[in-house]
């Protein structure tokens, strides 16, 4: 950070400070909200018992909700990184504050190896059921219903897809 004379590094340290308590209640958010789709997906899965068709419809969803949570978890964890080091930026080296002795690289028991694990889980038991129910919802009417939701999801993607390779390619240039 610039030493300019403009700056009130106390008005940035609070900033950062903010910041890092937002990001640290997005994370329970994220937890919260991920285990409630979850349960309602589990929950519509045990209600469709000879369905074969709805249940692949749930477990593909399953799937796409445990790796949009982990980009969401993941992205939530590089802001709170970044707000640590901005912290530590600010901090004098004598008096070390809340940043410097933060560490996050020390345990090894994580919040982000807890939720991994439990979106593994869910992607791995979603992944072994539609394996295991393959035959049944390899009908032909079930096949146009993966088709339409494959085209749907490139559809509404599309736009995403398009912006992500334009800023890859710009960054290649730098």
């Amino acid at each position: 950070m610039s030493d300019s004379p403009d700056v009130d590094k106390t008005q940035v340290y609070e900033e950062v400070g903010r910041n890092y308590r937002v990001f640290l209640h997005w994370r329970e958010k994220i937890v919260g909200g991920y285990l409630t789709i979850v349960g309602v997906l589990g929950l519509g899965f045990y209600q469709s018992a000879g369905h074969c068709g709805f249940r692949f419809v749930l477990l593909s969803a399953a799937i796409v909700v445990s790796f949009a949570f982990l980009i969401l978890n993941v992205r939530n964890s590089t802001f709170i990184r970044k707000c640590v080091e901005a912290g530590r930026a600010l901090e004098s080296t004598k008096d070390a504050g809340f940043y410097t002795r933060c560490d996050l690289r020390s345990d090894v028991l994580t919040h982000g190896l807890a939720f991994s694990l439990l979106q593994s889980t869910v992607i791995a038991a979603s992944s072994f059921g539609i394996v295991r129910d393959w035959s049944c919802s390899y009908e032909s009417g079930h096949l146009y219903l993966i088709i339409g939701g494959l085209v749907i999801f490139l559809v509404l993607n599309c736009n995403h897809f398009k912006a992500m390779y334009k800023r890859l390619t710009r960054a290649e240039k730098t």
